[in-house]
């Protein structure tokens, strides 16, 4: 009974609109939130933002049409430059979650590929850690840029 709760009240959770106060465009069609960045001694926390379409269009990734954007939250690993894609959410156009999943904890983190907007995120959220009051401001004049 106590499980079937929690469950409710995640699905609840996930059910409700994301709004963030501290979006901040890093490349066409990728955003991140510094309102939720976290960083630990080995590891960053860090939501991201994808635009639906950049990503079908620059990718010819299969996202369902009624998706606007989705948001990820990653981990990363300092340590040894390896990911853990540990929620996603979809979005449609009126901001309604379409899908969602957690993935389970245990899971093994995977190494970030070099030349991809994951390689791209870590560089960006690394940097944001020596100054991310410069961060900010360099994103929002529109200086960095994805490579």
């Amino acid at each position: 009974m106590k499980i079937k709760l929690i469950i409710i009240l995640c699905l609840f959770l996930f059910k409700m609109p994301s709004f963030a106060a501290d979006w901040f465009k890093i490349a066409d069609y990728l955003e991140l939130d510094f309102e939720r960045l976290r960083y630990t001694q080995d590891k960053i926390f860090v939501w991201v933002k994808f635009d639906a379409d950049g990503l079908r269009q620059d990718y010819k990734i299969m996202i369902p049409k009624e998706t606007k954007y989705i948001e990820d939250w990653f981990i990363f690993s300092k340590n040894d430059l390896t990911y853990l894609l540990r929620i996603t959410n979809e979005y449609d156009r009126n901001g309604n979650i379409v899908y969602s999943s957690v993935y389970p904890e245990g899971r093994d983190f995977q190494e970030i590929p070099q030349n991809t907007a994951t390689m791209y995120i870590f560089d960006t959220v690394i940097e944001g850690k020596q100054n991310v009051e410069s961060l900010k401001t360099i994103t929002k004049m529109g200086m960095l840029r994805y490579k």
